[in-house]
């Protein structure tokens, strides 16, 4: 059984570097980012498929944004109408 890594803030910088090195020694990577990055998901899966791991990418930004707005929107009711 291969060891996995969670990588939060994969889509660029550090976040990647780490990723593509990881993958590079056999790991799988679970990548966790509220940006999206085609590139960055193509050159992983390179990456997986030259030295069998596997790559699995979650972009957050539309849940973080659904979960941001209902916050919002349930603290701009007055108290008592809940």
């Amino acid at each position: 059984m291969r060891d996995w890594a969670i990588i939060l803030g994969i889509s660029s910088g550090m976040g990647a570097a780490t990723a593509k090195e990881l993958m590079k020694n056999g790991l799988n990577v679970y990548g966790i980012d509220i940006r999206k990055s085609i590139d960055l998901l193509n050159e992983l899966e390179a990456i997986g498929k030259q030295n069998n791991s596997i790559i699995l990418l979650f972009f957050l930004k539309s849940i973080l944004t659904k979960l941001l707005s209902s916050i919002i929107n349930i603290s701009l009711v007055p108290s008592g109408e809940i």
